[in-house]
């Protein structure tokens, strides 16, 4: 089985240090050139990435220098980067002394730390869910299948009443329209009642009697409605039912969506969450994540991004205008029930703005059984 998993870690390079202009910045600035070395950090094309920005004549350790800062880097074009300036905790500083060379380097930052033990986390839950769902426990988390085994056990309980089997699993023959009956049920090996050799008519004419109890019609398809009436059974499928266990597949027909018009509440830069979508029953696979952004300002820039239960997943989108702009990308998770897809935006000098969030997939039923050849 081939399963693509989108990474939540930047894009790194070894030895990635640069040379800032010396033109000076103030703390506001977020369009930044490099004096040289543009080529030793990662392409932007492969996601954003964190730097730590410092005065290194005066530093030689960047931990040092009181005024040092972290940047996100969501856009390079040779030397010319775009920033999202006091990332990660840090505030967004001035860095113009005349005289200074101001360095800016690609290192571990705490955000590294964080995104790698997400990371793992996520890996670890998708090859559960996997696993899980070859040995038939589907994509439900372990913790799950407690209550799914006492449902089932009512559920058993009630057949076997409806039987008149006891604790040791006997029951009466004539319940079943045996002749005969010597021992429990698996011990019997005798005809229906009164028939020296069954034919076909006599054989479906006791199935079908006996379907009706389980509350399953003759065609053997089942009959939701009865079942649903024994109790027991609506526990057993209260937890997921059976299309969230089919995989998806990304596709152009919106399945879920939050369409109102949002606007964020601050210019802090930092991210807020604008909208919510939750998977109340989960979904499997691969969907197309869209989105419209736009800024309150036309040179102003607003920064969405797709996040999972609070943690950044998507990649970071910018709109520099205020004039409405569409963004997708499709995504491989497995969402557990309960889990929420969230929109959440960013923005500096002017508020971002976002609307028409939506999910879009299609089952994915082109899956080979598997086969034995000889």
């Amino acid at each position: 089985m081939n399963m693509n998993i989108n990474t939540l870690l930047d894009p790194v390079v070894n030895f990635g240090k640069v040379t800032v202009s010396p033109v000076g910045y103030n703390s506001s600035e977020t369009n930044v050139t490099l004096e040289e070395g543009g080529s030793k950090l990662p392409d932007t094309a492969g996601g954003s990435f964190n730097l730590v920005w410092f005065d290194s004549s005066t530093y030689s350790d960047p931990a040092d220098d009181p005024k040092v800062e972290i940047v996100r880097c969501i856009n390079r074009s040779g030397n010319a980067l775009i920033l999202m300036r006091g990332e990660e905790g840090t505030l967004a500083s001035t860095k113009n002394t005349p005289g200074k060379i101001y360095k800016m380097i690609l290192a571990p930052t705490k955000k590294t730390i964080d995104d790698i033990g997400i990371e793992s986390q996520s890996k670890v839950n998708t090859h559960s869910a996997l696993s899980t769902g070859v040995h038939g426990v589907g994509a439900d988390t372990i913790d799950g299948v407690g209550a799914r085994n006492i449902a089932i056990s009512t559920h058993s309980s009630v057949i076997s009443s409806v039987h008149g089997f006891n604790a040791s699993g006997d029951a009466p023959a004539q319940t079943h329209g045996i002749s005969k009956h010597t021992g429990t049920i698996g011990d019997h090996q005798g005809n229906l009642t009164g028939v020296g050799t069954n034919t076909h008519t006599q054989i479906d004419t006791h199935i079908s009697a006996a379907a009706s109890v389980h509350g399953i019609s003759a065609s053997g398809f089942e009959d939701k409605a009865n079942k649903n009436a024994v109790s027991g059974y609506a526990a057993l499928t209260a937890t997921r039912e059976i299309p969230h266990h089919i995989n998806k597949v990304a596709s152009a027909n919106v399945r879920n969506s939050h369409n109102s018009e949002q606007w964020a509440s601050t210019v802090s830069g930092a991210y807020e969450k604008l909208k919510t979508i939750t998977l109340t029953k989960g979904l499997i696979g691969q969907a197309t994540f869209y989105f419209e952004l736009a800024s309150t300002s036309g040179s102003a820039t607003a920064f969405g991004r797709i996040y999972r239960n609070g943690a950044p997943l998507g990649t970071i989108q910018s709109r520099i205008s205020a004039i409405w702009l569409g963004f997708s990308e499709n995504l491989t998770q497995t969402w557990n029930p309960g889990d929420t897809v969230e929109l959440w935006v960013a923005s500096s000098t002017s508020v971002g703005r976002v609307r028409n969030f939506q999910i879009s997939y299609d089952d994915a039923p082109n899956v080979a059984i598997e086969s034995v050849n000889s």
